[in-house]
This record gives structure tokens, sequence and C-alpha cells, in this order.
């Protein structure tokens, strides 16, 4: 089924666990033989990956592994795997684009709750605002956000976020500007999944000016 050209001697397989999408490890299993091998078997402590993101973790905790045997094959690692095999889910991030009267308000509440229930497999949910232009005659009305507006949909992110204990929605960083208001705290957006987004770019700016 795998298409190997021989039965592996020595399989190594990998799982990603948290807690709320901290206190991230991996657990890694050593087989030879078709046996078990509980002193080769190893915890990581995932040191690169902030919140949630099981296929960045597991491409941090397989490339250590892997550069213990290339880099001494002698070592407690021992030689490398015939076969590994990595538990890492299908994982996505999603965005919704904002149109102030026509998806905003219970609909934008119903979308993050549906979303939401499709966790830990949707990760995160970027609210952005749809662009104005002034070329927009002939084009349906769009009002375009003020301060007050800004405020309440930052208000609702917060409510959601507490009620589902995840920092899933996340907002571009317009509504915070409109809104005359700090930025979400470095730490709030994980690995910035979604900074292409405009979500996380001023906070990820600010902690590399302090640096």
């Amino acid at each position: 089924m795998l298409g190997l050209e021989k039965l592996p001697r020595k399989i190594e397989t990998f799982d990603i666990s948290n807690i709320s999408g901290e206190y991230i490890v991996a657990g890694m299993c050593v087989m030879i033989d078709g046996v078990i091998k509980r002193n080769m078997s190893r915890r990581f402590k995932i040191k690169t990956v902030y919140g949630q993101d099981d296929p960045r973790c597991m491409e941090e905790v397989i490339t250590r592994r892997l550069k213990h045997s290339i880099q001494n094959s002698n070592g407690g690692f021992g030689k490398l795997p015939d076969v590994i095999f990595a538990d890492a889910g299908i994982t996505m991030h999603t965005q919704i684009v904002l149109a102030r009267g026509y998806n905003d308000g219970k609909e934008l509440e119903f979308s993050a709750r549906e979303l939401f229930n499709l966790y830990p497999n949707v990760q995160t949910m970027a609210v952005v605002p749809v662009g104005m232009t002034k070329f927009r005659e002939g084009l349906t009305e769009i009002q375009d956000i003020d301060q007050e507006y800004a405020q309440s949909v930052i208000n609702m992110a917060k409510r959601l976020n507490a009620e589902f204990g995840q920092n899933f929605i996340q907002l571009a960083d317009e509504f915070y500007f409109r809104a005359g208001l700090d930025v979400e705290p470095y730490e709030f957006y994980g690995s910035f999944p979604q900074i292409e987004n405009g979500v996380g770019t001023t906070a990820k700016f600010l902690k590399e000016i302090e640096e």
C-alpha cells in the first residue's frame, strides 16, 4: 500500500498535543521490527509556533528529530527511521470581508459560530473591512466604517472569543485604528497566520522595533 521496496524495520510516529492552544508538545513513538521501544520514545516542547497550528508544529518537531540523527547517528535517537507517520490533521484559516449593513451584526456572529463549530480544523477567522474607493459610481452603496462601528465590531469579537476560549476571531488592524484603540498584544496573534490579510501587522512591527 505504501509502495515500499522492503518492509520497514524502524518506524517512528508523531502526534501533537496541546491544552487550548497552549503547552504544545509532540510525542514520538518508536517501533523496531514491530516492537515498541519505550526507551527511544521522546517528547518535544514546541519552540517556534505560538497558538494551535498542527502542521507547523509537526514541521518543527520532525526537522529537529531528523537533525539529531543526521548530526550524530550514534546518539540517543539512533539511525534515521525507515518510515515516519505523522498525524498533523488538516487545518485552515478563514476570512470574512465585512460589508457594513450586509453581513455584519447577527450575520457576522452566525458566521463566527458556524466556523468555530469546525474548530480545530478551522483555526481562525479573520475579519477585514471591504475595500472602499472613490470609484464606486453605479455600484451598491456600502457605508464606510467609523469609530463607533469599529468599536462595536471589536466588542463583538472580544465577547465571542471569550465565549470560545480561543483567539479565534482576529480583526484587521484597521478596525482598531478607526476605533482609536491599540491593537491586540503580540501574543494574541499566535503564529500570525492572518498577517497577509492585514491582521497583526502592527503588533508584529512594534515587537520587531522593541527587539
